[in-house]
């Protein structure tokens, strides 16, 4: 049986605290380094932070493998940091995912209006139509979030 562990705090410090050659993966998804809406959590240099691949480099098995979240305008400097940290295979993946635009409807009203039922709130599906569709918008925005699934050499 595999074991999870979490450990809160500063990642840095907190890896430090890891023997080396310990761990068979690491899934993170650390700030973009963005700077959106000047909050201060995604402008602290971590995702790039060469001190922080190497210690994860560190506690790796041979063998092990990152997995590391990063933005689409973003993800080349992450992949240089893995890549400076002795990291080999980087290979880009894609998580797709839809999310909704503020300007979508809900499709089980738009059917029940087109109906002739009343959308009065609260609002549930009067329909057996719309309340095969309650749940489900419309405009969707497709979005993409890389990420760099890197290996520790085995030698």
């Amino acid at each position: 049986m595999q074991t999870l562990t979490i450990l809160p705090g500063d990642s840095l410090e907190r890896l430090k605290e890891i023997a080396s050659n310990s761990i068979t993966e690491v899934v993170t998804d650390p700030p973009y380094e963005l700077d959106l809406m000047d909050e201060a959590w995604d402008k602290t240099g971590i995702a790039f932070n060469l001190e922080l691949w190497r210690e994860v480099f560190r506690v790796l098995k041979p063998g092990g493998k990152v997995k590391a979240f990063g933005h689409a305008r973003t993800r080349h400097r992450l992949g240089q940091a893995l890549d400076k940290a002795g990291f080999v295979d980087i290979i880009p993946k894609s998580w797709c995912y839809g999310s909704g635009m503020n300007k979508g409807s809900d499709v089980a009203k738009v059917i029940d209006r087109q109906l002739g039922h009343s959308t009065a709130k609260p609002w549930e599906p009067q329909s057996e139509e719309a309340k095969h569709w309650q749940g489900y918008h419309t405009g969707l925005k497709p979005a993409h979030e890389p990420i760099l699934i890197a290996t520790k050499p085995f030698s």
